[in-house]
């Protein structure tokens, strides 16, 4: 599910997955949509939170490029595997 879209018209409707989303707090591109989101999600009834890391970028995660930072990386990675340990499927 790309939540980049979810802007205009979004709806989940159709989805069962939970869903965790990852903001970084910089990315003003990706954090416009998330309000529009939180909602679509709410409206599904889906489970779900939203992160948001405060002092990065886009792309903190991706540690070939000058953006990364491996505090938030890490912590966003336990935050991955929690969630697959709480929601596998």
């Amino acid at each position: 599910m790309d939540l980049r879209s979810t802007i205009d018209n979004a709806d989940f409707s159709g989805s069962k997955a939970a869903v965790l989303g990852i903001y970084a707090e910089q990315d003003a591109r990706v954090n416009a949509g998330r309000d529009q989101a939180e909602a679509a999600l709410e409206k599904a009834g889906l489970k779900h939170e939203l992160v948001t890391f405060s002092g990065v970028n886009h792309a903190f995660f991706n540690d070939t490029g000058q953006r990364y930072n491996a505090d938030a990386a890490a912590e966003a990675y336990q935050r991955v595997i929690g969630w697959f340990g709480r929601y596998p499927s």
